[in-house]
């Protein structure tokens, strides 16, 4: 019997703007590209597998597009909390 989708999941996803893309057997969100790569869902083990992937997945989305923060690496900066580049 084949896995029924989580439609409250998919809505939301859908909703977060990122491109979704499935094929392959591996799950991973493509910077420079900006897409989400997922498997397809048929080769989870259920919807709830599939969904905490494609979360995971699109975090790093959101750490790119949605929320993005340029954050200093040298380190008076780093020592006074500042997130701006020097």
């Amino acid at each position: 019997m084949p896995i029924a989708h989580i439609e409250r999941a998919d809505r939301f996803f859908a909703a977060t703007g990122a491109v979704i893309r499935h094929g392959g057997t591996r799950a991973y969100y493509a910077e420079g590209a900006d897409y989400v790569q997922m498997p397809p869902f048929e080769t989870f083990r259920d919807a709830e597998s599939y969904a905490a992937t494609l979360a995971h997945e699109v975090t790093h989305y959101a750490g790119f597009q949605i929320m993005p923060i340029s954050v200093s690496t040298e380190p008076d900066a780093v020592a006074s909390g500042s997130t701006e580049a020097a």
